[in-house]
């Protein structure tokens, strides 16, 4: 009986120790998902952070665009009403000139 029972007890032992491997990867299992949901909580919010970079300097270069449309537009507007004037006088001038 001694060698049957030598014999349950390594089968015990070794039970044990697969037991303790198996917790143990469990355990390594478990803290590696937390790692990589960690990890992916992180890189989300970088993502969310540049994202929120992008859109206030996508914001910030149209508001530029559009001060410099709207200087252009009124600068425009300027030399075309003065354009417009040379063009009456120039018109007058010529009338003039063939009145007399």
């Amino acid at each position: 009986m001694s060698d049957q029972q030598e014999q349950k007890d390594r089968q015990e032992e070794y039970i044990a120790r697969l037991d303790k491997n198996l917790a143990e990867k469990d355990n390594t299992i478990s803290d590696l998902k937390a790692r990589l949901e960690k990890e992916r909580e992180e890189y989300q919010a970088q993502l969310d952070k540049e994202r929120e970079e992008y859109i206030a300097q996508s914001k910030k270069r149209r508001e530029k665009h559009q001060a410099e449309l709207k200087l252009w537009r009124e600068d425009y507007a300027e030399k075309f009403a003065a354009l417009v004037c040379v063009v009456a006088v120039c018109g007058e001038l010529a009338s003039k000139d063939g009145q007399q």
